[in-house]
């Protein structure tokens, strides 16, 4: 922002208001958390069969995370719980024909169950109504085997076997996080 006598100062902070009508009252009902984005889905394994429940922002504003699965509606247990997938996390499903995608896992379709998964370097390599597409739409439903790896910064996979539930804790976003 330019001053007075001719000198700059830096802007450190904007902020933001925006009217929305929806979501879940925070901060003693004086601001509303957004329910749109899902900030993770938690991965369960019960009975031989992979279930997903999505996290929402709301969830964590409330404090009590969601252990029904969707699209299924079947409550799940802690102790089924295998790891939790976030925006870019690196996974491989198969289904129960044996067909095999490898991907970074980019959303959910809560209502569908389907899992978004995309190319690591947005390349076609997935078959998408017989045309080459970056993005594949996998039910999770018809999955045998969902594995989830770090990536380490040699491009080392290194798989993910099960992971502590964290409950509300929201993953860090800055480095290493």
């Amino acid at each position: 922002m330019p001053t007075k006598n001719g000198g700059f100062v830096p802007v450190r902070h904007i902020k933001l208001i925006s009217e929305s009508t929806s979501g879940i009252p925070v901060l003693g009902g004086t601001a509303l958390a957004e329910n749109d984005s899902m900030p993770r889905v938690d991965v369960f394994l019960e009975d031989g069969q992979y279930y997903v429940v999505p996290v929402y922002t709301m969830d964590f504003a409330k404090g009590v995370l969601p252990l029904v699965a969707q699209p299924s509606g079947r409550l799940m247990k802690k102790e089924n719980f295998v790891f939790s997938l976030y925006k870019d996390d690196y996974v491989n499903l198969v289904n129960k024909q044996g067909e095999t995608w490898e991907g970074y896992f980019k959303q959910l379709n809560a209502q569908t169950g389907q899992i978004y998964l995309e190319s690591h370097d947005r390349s076609a390599q997935y078959t998408v109504s017989g045309k080459p597409s970056n993005q594949k739409k996998i039910a999770s439903s018809t999955l045998k085997l969902i594995e989830k790896y770090q990536i380490d910064i040699f491009g080392g996979k290194h798989l993910v076997k099960k992971e502590k539930y964290i409950g509300i804790i929201r993953k860090n976003k800055g480095f290493g996080g």
